[in-house]
């Protein structure tokens, strides 16, 4: 996914923002349901599989000074919640990275 393109709709510039696979995958899950396009279902399987290895894999995201506030943070749970639950909703209760997507509420509920 592109952080901005030209006018012309050619790539400029890629950012990695963990949150904009989630995003992504949300609105292309309503896509994959509409178009009943099965690669679109397995390419935003990708992308979520994407953020939660970039989410909650140990090290892959540096966590904020915690000395300077400490505090833990909910925002890549809450985003997982709803991301599995718009999944669930539009293609399934698939399992993607070996758990389904109702696994991957309760995880991160938990």
């Amino acid at each position: 996914m592109w952080f901005a393109v030209s006018q012309a709709g050619a790539p400029l510039r890629m950012r990695r923002y963990v949150f904009s696979d989630a995003f992504a995958v949300i609105s292309y899950a309503a896509f994959a349901k509409a178009s009943h396009d099965p690669q679109v279902a397995l390419d935003l399987m990708k992308s979520f599989a994407s953020y939660l290895h970039y989410s909650f894999t140990l090290g892959m995201m540096p966590p904020k000074d915690e000395d300077t506030r400490p505090a833990k943070s909910i925002g890549a749970h809450v985003i997982g919640i709803d991301t599995a639950q718009e999944l669930r909703a539009n293609i399934g209760d698939d399992q993607i990275s070996r758990k389904t997507c109702t696994e991957w509420i309760d995880w991160n509920i938990a």
